[in-house]
């Protein structure tokens, strides 16, 4: 059975980041993050969900630490 601790919403995950739900929508459309549909399907709408160690492995991909902002990447820091 899957643990809810185990995933993060869109919401939690921009929170992480720091950054606007549009963000966290468009790495999800291009692939770039994967994502669960945890909604059990039949005409249901979506619950997008983030399994939290793919979402590790992208921020290890990407030089990103949990609650980091914007401006530090832009900046080359970090």
């Amino acid at each position: 059975m899957l643990d809810s601790g185990d995933f993060l919403t869109r919401q939690q995950l921009a929170k992480r980041w720091k950054v606007q739900l549009k963000t966290v929508d468009r790495l999800r459309q291009r692939g770039l993050l994967p994502w669960m549909d945890l909604s059990g399907g039949h005409g249901k709408k979506s619950l997008v969900r983030f399994s939290i160690s793919d979402v590790e492995h992208y921020e290890s991909r990407n030089r990103m630490a949990p609650f980091e902002s914007k401006e530090v990447h832009q900046n080359g820091a970090g």
